[in-house]
């Protein structure tokens, strides 16, 4: 994974998520990313070089973040580099001391999100919410 690294999106690179294409089928876990919201949104490029591979969104305010969404382009999937991703995110989130967890609400069948989630040291705190989602927590500090 030479030349991966992960950083903030500014203005300009949002309107290249549309160039990130799931595999068919994968749209019902994560539906497709709104450029407008009320909740504070964080959106964070994982880029192979100069290419957009991918993305993850954060969304809400200190000292609960929760990951909203984690696409990975189909030509980049099961390569290591949504779990590549989501560890250089916990690891520039836990530089701020006013965040205190970082929260994921995954859809009961998606497994592999399931095994990515625990795999980087997230709990699960419940089976399924009131949306039959479950809820996954990792403390940052």
């Amino acid at each position: 994974m030479a030349g991966f690294t992960l950083r903030r999106l500014n203005s300009e690179e949002l309107t290249r998520l549309s160039s990130v294409h799931l595999r068919p089928g994968q749209e019902v876990y994560a539906p497709a990313p709104e450029l407008a919201s009320d909740i504070p949104l964080q959106s964070w490029g994982l880029w192979q070089g100069d290419t957009l591979i991918g993305f993850i969104e954060v969304a809400g305010a200190p000292p609960r973040l929760w990951i909203s969404r984690i696409w990975v382009d189909a030509t980049y999937q099961s390569l290591g580099y949504g779990r590549a991703g989501l560890l250089a995110l916990i690891r520039e989130l836990r530089r701020s001391a006013r965040l205190a967890e970082l929260r994921a609400a995954v859809h009961p069948e998606n497994f592999p999100a399931q095994r990515l989630f625990e795999r980087a040291g997230f709990e699960k705190l419940s089976e399924a919410d009131s949306l039959g989602e479950i809820i996954y927590s990792l403390a940052l500090r």
